[in-house]
């Protein structure tokens, strides 16, 4: 049941992180881009 309850939480809190960081760039592109370096502009879109 403890692994279980362990494991479930776990795979909650990964998939909030996930969510969070796929949201990020949509909210506040500047700061996004920040942290994660300018993208590659139109021709990184295939």
């Amino acid at each position: 049941m403890h692994v279980e309850r362990t494991g479930r939480r776990l795979a909650i809190g990964q998939g909030a992180f996930y969510l969070a960081a796929g949201i990020w760039p949509l909210l506040d592109e500047a700061g996004f881009e920040a942290v994660t370096g300018p993208n590659g502009g139109e021709e990184a879109i295939a």
